[in-house]
């Protein structure tokens, strides 16, 4: 325990602390979180994880003009139908689906009000929501793209638009921009994940510059943390979480042992044998993204869109078992 860090006891969960700042609940309720604990978002977050055994979230990039030939309609509706299909399809294997806005609103105001009906389905169906803004804003802005992502802040306030569990945001404005977010995590319970280190080549030309004596990506994560003062669960990790993508297989675990109370949303691309170390010794604090699934009707179009979804997620997760053990 750190120096000047008083011991909490929370009855009657009982707890043992193993290292690093770390709270493991031995008694865990069906979503995994502890009994009788108020949980935060990311601790929702890992119990879904727990429950089914795989950290995978699963990116619906979705898109009007690559529709599986099985699905109904075109523009919109067709999105709709394919990404119900999807969600109803996965919702057994997978706890966490993330939905790019990108691809949506570019589909016009139908898009953005499918968007807000997928993501409806997703929570009803037991998924942790990823809404993946990528915003930059300041505030007020910021402040009224919380609003749109998480409802209001007053008792009976405004519903939020897209009823999202946590936002992926770019930090490039610094705190400014993160700060209107923060409330939702202490008063709704939500999350926040800031682009720390993105998976495109080109992201080494800014993400991975020096900064005094830093890079980029891990200033980010530093930021991260000075936001994270009175935001970590009941698990020991942050409501502020960070996107990441390791230059290097051994940086996963450096990272890790640095930022030791950062949740890590890993972008697809990384080889499980690579991304193991994003994970801490009891297979939390990470999670890792998978598109293959919405696309997987594409390679093998004589399963169909579910049955070839299901075929990859099951794959992913059957790699991932095999190098990190969920305890």
């Amino acid at each position: 325990m750190a120096a000047g860090q008083s011991m909490k006891i929370f009855p009657p969960v009982v707890r043992l602390s193993f290292g690093g700042g770390i709270w493991y609940n031995v008694f865990k309720d069906a979503d995994g979180v502890g009994k009788g604990a108020s949980a935060v978002s990311v601790d929702v977050l890992q119990g879904k994880i727990r429950k089914k055994k795989n950290p995978t979230v699963v990116s619906l990039r979705l898109r009007a003009d690559r529709l599986p030939p099985e699905i109904e309609g075109t523009g919109a509706a067709g999105v709709e139908a394919q990404g119900r299909a999807l969600l109803e399809g996965l919702a057994d294997l997978v706890p966490a689906v993330k939905f790019p806005m990108t691809y949506f609103e570019v589909l016009g105001p139908e898009g953005l009000a499918v968007l807000g009906r997928l993501c409806a389905l997703a929570r009803k169906l037991g998924y942790y929501v990823f809404l993946e803004t990528d915003r930059c804003d300041l505030e007020p802005a910021a402040e009224l793209a919380a609003r749109a992502a998480f409802g209001g802040l007053e008792p009976g306030g405004a519903p939020p638009l897209w009823e999202a569990d946590a936002v992926v945001l770019d930090a490039f404005t610094g705190s400014d921009g993160v700060r209107p977010y923060l409330p939702h995590c202490r008063v709704r319970e939500k999350s926040v994940f800031l682009l720390a280190r993105t998976a495109n080549k080109s992201a080494r030309e800014l993400q991975d510059l020096l900064a005094g004596d830093r890079v980029v990506h891990t200033v980010v994560a530093d930021l991260a943390m000075r936001l994270s003062t009175d935001l970590f669960g009941k698990g020991g990790y942050s409501q502020v979480g960070i996107l990441l993508d390791a230059v290097r297989a051994r940086a996963f675990s450096e990272l890790r042992q640095r930022y030791d109370r950062l949740f890590f949303l890993v972008p697809a691309g990384p080889a499980v044998r690579e991304a193991r170390g994003a994970f801490d010794k009891f297979g939390h604090g990470a999670i890792l993204e998978d598109d293959a699934p919405a696309h997987a009707w594409q390679a093998s179009p004589e399963l169909g869109l579910v049955p070839a979804a299901r075929a990859a997620a099951e794959k992913r997760r059957d790699e991932i078992a095999q190098a990190v053990t969920v305890i």
